[in-house]
């Protein structure tokens, strides 16, 4: 099979298009991730929101990993993009962090508030690092 003879994969034409354009793709499938993992946690009709701070996590360790690689070379600006920008960005939950601990802190539940913030924190925190440990 020659070069022409091949056709060209669906990433070809995904990552040669425009960064912004990239970005809008990236940030609506992060949307559609965290949507769906809202979905699969509310059977568990738990009083903390661990949707979110699943969600978070997840970016956090997607956001290092992208960008250890891209430092490396193995990824281009226009990847970087969509996978930190766009999809970090949509799939990252930081306004629904930030409503869900004033909620929770609004009906009395300060502990809960309180542990949201630290889980929060120390798990995103600690996942972006190990990520860029790990990825670097």
């Amino acid at each position: 099979m020659t070069f022409f003879d091949s056709k060209p994969r669906l990433s070809f034409y995904i990552f040669f298009m425009p960064i912004p354009f990239l970005v809008f793709i990236g940030g609506g499938l992060g949307s559609l991730c965290r949507y769906f993992i809202g979905l699969a946690i509310a059977p568990l009709a738990l009083r903390f929101p661990l949707a979110t701070l699943l969600s978070n996590i997840a970016a956090a360790i997607l956001m290092g990993v992208a960008l250890a690689w891209f430092e490396h070379g193995y990824i281009s600006e226009s990847r970087k993009m969509f996978f930190t920008t766009g999809f970090c960005g949509g799939f990252s939950t930081f306004s629904a962090f930030t409503a869900e601990t004033t909620f929770l802190a609004q009906n009395g539940h300060w502990s809960m508030a309180a542990l949201n913030i630290i889980l929060n924190l120390v798990f995103c925190l600690s996942a972006y690092a190990l990520a860029r440990h790990f990825y670097h």
